[in-house]
Order: structure tokens, then C-alpha cells, then sequence
């Protein structure tokens, strides 16, 4: 049938054309002429299907292929966290401390392998244009797209450009961030939960994270590093997980953390691996605020959630938004200190997490994701397509398709707490709590 529409895409008197208008239009006729055609189907021919989009091809259009490896080709060990974790954190700490915490930290990293002006110039030459399916086009478009302000982030890396062009890849906590923070760090505390608890030995640690592994089966490398913040890592090109050799780790934290690194991380890394499109290993745009989403949300499903834990990464955002608006490390690590208790070692981290690079404002993303995911698991969704790679919640439905469409596999491992929640390890007061998220 014959479809004309009304030039809203461009301008009549110039031929100018509005390229994001024009995608916005592709993307709703598509979803038209699914729907119409689904429904004659239905009505008025014997093929009767439940589905939608089994109208859809499930041929894989060539183009994909030929972009999907270029993309690979040129990213595969661009891996943004290896290069902005500082070299010498633990070091500078003993400095920090000998100076009274009066003295600024002084960060080195490692030597960037890339040249940012020769790689971005690849990458734009990339023929996204041929592939015909308007909704896989976008979805490598917004890949490049975000791979050009990553790449503008690691070129600034130790200077003051790089909290800018952080902000601008990652963005900064909004109002809503900030309300759900200061939420959960006005809660008193939990009268179930102990106070202390004792450390195991690193050596337990290490058996425990290998014996999840096994449970899984999944094969990776275990590594003892100073070279990671956090108290563990996972190094998606690598299949490594690293674990700092001083950190001290309760037996709950232990099991937290596997469920985070092992239960999302390193399965959604393995899941990216056994895809033919690589773009699932390479990520999609802002995954951290899913995939961290998705983490945190195995943490509290296993069981393995605590108060402390949710004021953490309440005191992230916070610490984010301070150094948005021209704190200092030495002011957010006084704040820390002086108005949130919090001991100066774990404040350390805390405030070098946020500065490295020259101001990495990533983890204010965990409780911003932790609250769209929740949200999301309760009103009954799956997360299974989630669990392909790294995805990105804003790509659930480009992603679900793909998967209906064969074009992506079902994940072969899938999140342990997602299968089997642990509602009765679970102290009620949390689901209380958990509701006053905004």
C-alpha cells in the first residue's frame, strides 16, 4: 500500500533533511507496519502465530557481520578501567596519611596504547548505513556514538577535561539520585544486623570465589592485585577477576561479592562470549548503571544485602555530586570523615574511586541502577535478556527481539538469585526499606 508522509523529516524549502527525525519516523513504521501486518495475519490468513515478530526475518542481514567485526576489531582491548585505576593507590595512601590527610594524592597511571584521533577516525568510517534493520542501525550507531566520548574521556585521562567528559559519558546524580542517598544514610541502624563480624583469611576467599565458579562453570583467572580500588574486579577482555591482596572481607561480604562478580559480571562476560555479534562483549552505552543495577539487586536477592552496603554506594553519589560541583579530594575525604563517620581507610577508597582519572563520576550509576532495576524485577519483568552481555536496560526491547529473532542465543549461564530468590534469608525490614527508593 502506498504511504506518504508529512515532510515534518525535513525542510520543504531548502531539501534540508532532520537525520534524527527521519530515525524516529523508521523506527515507529517499522513498529506500524509490524502490528498491521500481525493483525491481517490474524484475521484474515490461516498462519497463526503468538507472536509478533515472528513476522521478522530471521536471517542475519550481512551488514550486521561486516560492521560487528570491524567494531570488534578496533575495540577489543580498549578496556576504559584498566587504564583509569590508578598505578599507585596504595602507596599515596601511606603518604596521605604520614601528611595528616592535609597533602593531595598524587595518581599515576598506566601509558594509553591508543591513538584517540586515528581510533574515532575508524570508527566514523564504520558503514552502519548498510545494515537495513532500522532498529539493530540504531543500536550500533548508539555504540559508536558512545565509544567517541569514551575515547574523548581515556585522551583527557589526568586532566582537568577528564571530569567534564565523564559527566558527559557517564552524566552526574540527579535530584532523584541525591533524595534516595541522603534516604538511605538517615536510616538508623538495623537491630538484626551485628556490629562486627569476624575477617576470614584471604586464602578462604580465594577457595570460595573458586569454588562459585566451579558451581557455575565457568573458567577464569583469579589474581591477587594492588593495582584495582575496589576490594575486587572483574576485567571483561581478560576473564579476569582481581582481588585486592589487603582486603579484608566477612564471610557475608564474601558471598556478596560473588554473587556480584561472579552471579552478574563474570556471567555476563561469559554470556557475551558465546554471541556471534561481539557487540554484547564490547558493551552497549551506559551499561555500568545496569550492570551494576543487576549486582547489587543478585546481592540483595542472595540474601547478602546490608545497611552498610546500601550506605556505601548512597555515599558515592553524594561524593559525585561534591566533586560536580568543585570539592577537592581532601574536602570529600574530610566529609566523609567528619560528617558520615566512616573510617579513613574505606574513606580513602571511597573518594579516590570518584577522583581517578581527574574525576570518574561512574559510581554514582549503582544506586541510580540498583532502583530502575528493582523496579523493573518487581513489576514481574525478566531479566534474562539482560544477561546476554553488556547491555543496557534502555536496549531491553532491541535486545529481546534480537533473541526472538535467533539472531542473538539465549544466555547459556543465568544469575543463580534471579533463578532461585532467597526471600527467607532476606530480613523483611529491607523490603520496607527498599520501597522508599524513588
Amino acid at each position: 500500500m502506498a504511504t506518504e508522509i508529512k515532510k515534518v523529516f525535513s525542510n520543504e524549502l531548502t531539501g534540508e533533511n532532520f537525520p534524527k527525525r527521519i530515525k524516529e519516523i523508521q523506527g515507529t513504521l517499522k513498529q506500524a507496519i509490524i502490528n498491521n501486518s500481525y493483525f491481517f495475519s490474524q484475521e484474515h490468513t490461516k498462519w497463526k502465530s503468538g507472536k509478533v515478530l515472528n513476522l521478522l526475518d530471521q536471517k542475519m542481514d550481512p551488514a550486521i557481520y561486516l560492521v560487528d567485526k570491524k567494531l570488534l576489531d578496533l575495540l577489543q582491548n580498549f578496556e576504559l578501567l584498566a587504564f583509569v585505576n590508578p598505578r599507585n593507590t596504595s602507596t599515596e595512601l601511606i603518604k596521605f596519611s604520614k601528611s595528616k590527610y592535609t597533602e593531595l594524592p598524587k595518581f599515576k597511571y598506566a601509558p594509553i596504547k591508543i591513538n584517540p584521533f586515528e581510533l574515532k577516525q575508524k570508527l566514523s568510517l564504520l558503514r552502519t548505513q548498510d545494515i537495513s534493520d532500522i532498529t539493530i542501525r540504531n543500536l550500533y550507531e548508539s555504540v559508536i556514538n558512545s565509544y567517541f566520548d569514551k575515547i574523548d574521556l581515556l585522551a583527557a585521562l589526568g586532566t582537568k577535561k577528564f571530569l567534564y567528559n565523564s559527566m558527559r559519558y557517564f552524566g552526574r546524580p540527579s535530584k532523584k539520585d541525591i533524595l534516595n542517598a541522603e534516604y538511605l544514610l538517615h536510616l538508623p541502624p538495623i537491630p538484626s544486623e551485628p556490629k562486627r563480624r569476624p575477617y576470614i583469611p584471604i586464602q578462604d576467599t580465594l577457595e570460595t570465589f573458586k569454588k562459585a565458579l566451579h558451581n557455575y562453570g565457568i573458567e577464569c583467572k583469579i589474581e591477587l592485585s594492588n593495582k584495582v580500588i575496589s576490594q575486587a574486579m572483574v576485567l571483561n577482555s581478560t576473564k579476569t577477576i582481581l582481588i585486592r591482596p589487603d582486603a579484608k572481607f566477612t564471610q557475608k561480604e564474601v558471598n556478596a561479592l560473588i554473587e556480584h562478580e561472579i552471579g552478574v559480571h563474570m556471567v555476563t562476560t561469559q554470556n557475551s562470549i558465546h554471541q556471534k555479534l561481539k557487540i554484547f562483549n564490547l558493551g552497549l552505552p551506559i551499561n555500568t548503571e545496569t550492570q551494576e543495577g543487576m549486582a547489587i539487586l543478585s546481592e540483595y536477592l542472595s540474601g547478602n544485602i546490608t545497611l552498610e552496603r546500601l550506605k556505601k554506594i548512597a555515599l558515592r553519589v553524594i561524593v559525585s555530586e561534591m566533586i560536580c560541583h568543585g570539592a577537592d579530594f581532601i574536602e570529600c575525604f574530610h566529609f566523609l570523615i567528619d560528617k558520615q563517620n566512616v573510617p579513613p581507610q574505606d574513606a580513602y577508597i571511597i573518594v579516590t574511586r570518584i577522583f581517578r582519572g581527574g574525576g570518574f563520576t561512574k559510581d554514582f550509576l549503582y544506586l541510580s541502577g540498583f532502583a530502575k532495576i528493582l523496579k523493573f524485577w518487581n513489576a514481574g519483568n525478566s531479566l534474562t535478556p539482560l544477561l546476554i552481555g553488556k547491555t543496557s536496560l534502555s536496549f531491553y526491547e532491541t535486545v529481546y527481539e534480537m533473541m526472538e529473532r535467533k539472531m542473538i542465543a539465549a544466555p547459556k549461564f543465568i544469575t543463580k538469585s534471579f533463578e532461585q530468590p532467597q526471600y527467607q534469608l532476606i530480613d523483611p525490614i529491607y523490603e520496607y526499606i527498599l520501597s522508599g527508593l524513588k
